[in-house]
């Protein structure tokens, strides 16, 4: 494993010089140090493959008074490449990568501090304690697994429902707030508006490391299908690659009270010591891009 820059970015404990900017219609500061930029190896002695990846911390200060209102770790990850497609086109297939795994990191951090709505609790799975399922659950293709059986920056041992054409109707449960009883007093319901769900396809690849312990083990790769939706349902409108498996994500999108929210995207959550996001905190439960997984079919092949 090969990394860069210092173990911890070098955050003042006490808030640095933002003064000036108490004039400046300003309420809060967003600080972010990079952590570590490196490449991940499987160890395989036969394919090895390694993920680019890179860690961050946000610290999220309230102006006025110097108050952490977030301090948190992220980390985001490429699909896993061997030497020789890192290194392709003189690395641009790296400084691609780069880019768009920072672009994760970016995203992850806004979506976190200032659009994910709270209020609709994760759901524990069955036989799991440290596993979590995001709101929205996935109706078709019906998940075959207990998504959170394996895990390890990846996923080992996943299935992929088989969808029944390369153009497929994908659909997940409606948006709903289950504090609705509680806050309709309050006209929460009233103010919720512009109610939209934003959809993601990804190529999934799989690890080659030739170890039998990391036989199963997939990844999202590449973004290649994307759309903003009214509805919880949708048919693919570009016909999809045959005989290829992919992951989906989701979430609901809307504004309250005239601010822009979203749910997580759809998937899996993990905290605790088996988890794929390592934390100590239950309550801090980050992106793990476990996404929920599908293949299409192959063409069929007559016979004379």
């Amino acid at each position: 494993m090969q990394e860069a820059a210092n173990p911890e970015p070098d955050f003042p404990e006490k808030q640095p010089g933002y003064g000036a900017l108490r004039g400046a219609n300003i309420d809060s500061v967003l600080e972010i140090g990079i952590v570590k930029i490196g490449l991940d190896g499987s160890g395989g002695m036969f394919t090895p493959q390694s993920n680019l990846y890179a860690t961050a911390r946000a610290r999220l200060l309230r102006l006025a008074d110097g108050t952490v209102l977030s301090d948190a770790p992220y980390e985001a990850m490429s699909a896993p490449m061997t030497a020789e497609e890192w290194s392709k086109g003189n690395a641009e297939t790296f400084r691609r990568q780069l880019q768009l795994v920072l672009q994760d990191l970016a995203e992850q951090i806004v979506d976190h501090l200032f659009l994910e709505y709270h209020t609709q609790k994760v759901s524990t799975l069955p036989f799991t304690r440290s596993c979590q399922q995001a709101p929205l659950p996935l109706k078709h293709p019906a998940p075959t697994h207990n998504p959170c059986t394996y895990c390890f920056r990846g996923r080992w041992g996943w299935t992929f429902p088989q969808v029944e054409t390369v153009q497929p109707v994908l659909s997940w449960e409606a948006f709903s707030n289950p504090s609705d009883s509680a806050d309709r007093s309050k006209g929460e319901l009233s103010v919720i508006t512009d109610m939209r769900y934003d959809l993601r396809i990804f190529t999934a690849k799989k690890f080659g490391s030739g170890l039998a312990i990391l036989d199963g083990a997939w990844m999202p790769a590449d973004l290649v299908y994307r759309r903003s939706l009214s509805t919880p349902s949708h048919q693919v409108e570009i016909p999809l690659l045959a005989c290829s498996h992919y992951f989906l994500t989701y979430r609901a999108r809307f504004e309250l009270n005239g601010q822009p929210r979203s749910t997580r995207w759809a998937g899996t959550y993990n905290a605790g010591p088996t988890a794929c996001i390592m934390t100590t905190e239950p309550e801090k439960q980050f992106p793990s891009r476990h996404y929920y997984g599908f293949k299409t079919p192959c063409p069929s092949v007559s016979k004379n």
